[in-house]
């Protein structure tokens, strides 16, 4: 994977303290590949330092700052920072919304974190189809944290049609389902889901445990099954 050498040149530079010139998809790619390979912040931080030192002012990689501002619960500066980015008047990346709603979320500033939400979900296209689908999941989390049940369900039935296949959607959605007090809907859904897409053992489990509420004890057994296959 192309991800994987260049990490592997990014550490052999930063032994021998020569880092080469790399654009700007390459540092956002070396930064996605320590956020999820071992959450290395030291690491990110010299791709977002090193990155910016190659193309100063980059929207995406001082998003980046944001991003690690937002870890770190200092929403204060990381807001003046967006500040900054906005009055630019550049065109804004779909992840300055998505991080700006991340950030009023946490402050207790539902109604600004939802706009944001759709708004990243607005901005996002298929080459951000990650950011949009975090962005969905994002929103129906705002909605069940306010108890919109509805609305939730509504907005991920949405995500799936989109062709946004993942366990925890699925998974969330049937959440939705029993806290609006409409189990019925979680089985058919889950049942349906993994004939298509066997692959999401997470629901596999859940499907189990579907079972198993309604003593379907053999049903679950089988569900259970299908995660170790």
């Amino acid at each position: 994977e192309h991800y994987i050498e260049l990490a592997e040149k990014f550490e052999q530079e930063l032994k021998n303290d020569a880092i080469t010139y790399k654009d700007i998809d390459d540092w956002n790619l070396l930064i996605d590949y320590y956020v999820h390979a071992d959450k290395n912040k030291t690491r990110i931080d010299q791709c977002i330092e090193y990155g910016l030192k190659q193309h100063p002012d980059d929207q995406r990689l001082t998003l980046r700052i944001v991003g690690q501002l937002y870890e770190k619960r200092e929403f204060k500066k990381a807001l003046e920072i967006l500040s900054e980015i906005q009055a630019k008047g550049e065109p804004l990346h779909p992840s300055y919304y998505s991080i700006k709603g991340l950030i009023y979320d946490e402050l207790g500033k539902m109604d600004e974190a939802i706009e944001l939400y759709k708004m990243a979900i607005d901005a996002s296209d298929d080459s951000t189809g990650g950011l949009r689908l975090q962005s969905y999941m994002n929103l129906s989390l705002a909605y069940k944290k306010l108890k919109r049940y509805q609305e939730a369900i509504d907005l991920l039935k949405v995500c799936k049609s989109r062709r946004h296949h993942s366990d925890d959607l699925v998974n969330e959605l049937c959440y939705n389902y029993e806290l609006a007090g409409q189990k019925e809907e979680c089985i058919p859904l889950l049942e349906d889901f993994l004939t298509k897409n066997p692959q999401y053992f997470k629901c596999w489990l859940t499907l189990g445990n579907c079972y198993s509420n309604i003593q379907m004890n053999e049903k679950a057994i089988e569900a259970y099954s299908k995660m170790l296959d």
